[in-house]
């Protein structure tokens, strides 16, 4: 399997959908959220789906888009508040994709 990071292992086991990579990214606005490899919106519609508390859930996070295929936030600690909630992950968990999952923007790893 390569290099598999945690966050494409959280997102492989949340729904049925096929994942390969998942990658945070930052967009030019500054919002986060998160790119699923190989079809990114066929893998959201499935999850929200599967997760029908999604949407609420994000508002409880200030979720700046939600219209989008992954609901996108203005920080990454909520975007990962977000997703440990919906997927009730322990703490554990979402401490390490906070400290640990790699952001990228414009093309750079931070």
């Amino acid at each position: 399997m390569g290099d598999v990071s945690l966050l494409s292992l959280v997102l492989t086991h949340a729904s049925d959908a096929h994942v390969e990579r998942a990658v945070m990214l930052k967009s030019p606005l500054g919002l986060y959220w998160i790119y699923v490899i190989p079809e990114h919106e066929a893998y959201w519609r499935c999850f929200k789906e599967e997760h029908l508390l999604w949407e609420q859930i994000a508002l409880r996070y200030d979720v700046a888009v939600v219209f989008s295929a992954c609901p996108e936030f203005h920080t990454k600690r909520d975007l990962i508040g977000w997703l440990g909630e919906v997927l009730d992950l322990p703490k554990g968990i979402r401490t390490l994709l906070q400290i640990y999952e790699r952001t990228y923007h414009n093309g750079r790893c931070f």
